[in-house]
């Protein structure tokens, strides 16, 4: 069924390793060095972003589950700024049992540097509720 599929989409220069998981469970070497590429290019980190920085999964809440569980005990909070989607939630809470932990943009852009100071009050406000917060996820 690979060839087949490679060769519908003959188009897109698709071979059939890419088809597969070829590089191994990170993602392809070629999507992750573009990635990084566009990383270093479109947002000149101070540190370079190297394709070893990088995993690509398939879909938005595979990889919360992976960051949660890497990052969070049950209980730790997760800080998002709203609106957000629903199912975020359950995304960080199924495997590694975290609390999401909305932050009311107050009708500001949720990517705005304004933000920082919100995210900040919440992550005060969680602390001393007894939430120990172990990350940020940045979502549109």
């Amino acid at each position: 069924m690979h060839q087949e599929l490679a060769a519908f989409y003959d188009k897109l220069n698709i071979t059939p390793d890419l088809l597969t998981y070829g590089d191994g469970p990170f993602g392809s070497r070629a999507l992750r060095t573009a990635l990084s590429s566009s990383f270093n290019d479109y947002f000149n980190p101070v540190e370079k972003v190297l394709p070893e920085h990088l995993l690509v999964a398939g879909g938005v809440t595979s990889i919360i589950d992976l960051i949660c569980f890497a990052v969070a005990d049950e209980g730790d909070g997760i800080l998002i700024g709203r609106p957000l989607y629903t199912s975020f939630a359950n995304d960080v809470k199924a495997r590694a049992g975290a609390v999401l932990c909305p932050v009311s943009s107050e009708g500001r852009d949720p990517m705005s540097e304004e933000m920082v100071d919100m995210f900040e009050k919440e992550l005060v406000k969680r602390e001393k509720e007894g939430t120990r917060v172990r990350a940020i996820i940045l979502a549109r």
